[in-house]
């Protein structure tokens, strides 16, 4: 939710995720409805993770590639 990331994510969050490879984790209340019944929940979540399988992070840097790009069949 935009509330998260703009009051309890900080630029230090993410530098430690990073750097030192930390997860960080946010609690968050919602509003659920199920029959007709209205109730609040606290949900806790994985707000920063270093764990991406989606990109490649390219060694010695902090830069990342989609899978497949051209310049990581190069260097393998």
């Amino acid at each position: 939710k935009r509330h998260i990331v703009k009051n309890q994510i900080t630029f230090d969050d993410y530098l430690d995720c990073l750097r030192e490879c930390k997860e960080t984790f946010v609690d968050q209340k919602i509003f659920k409805s199920e029959g007709h019944q209205a109730s609040t929940i606290k949900q806790t979540k994985t707000a920063l993770s270093p764990h991406d399988n989606k990109r490649y992070v390219v060694p010695g840097t902090y830069d990342t590639l989609s899978w497949g790009h051209w310049s990581i069949m190069e260097s393998s």
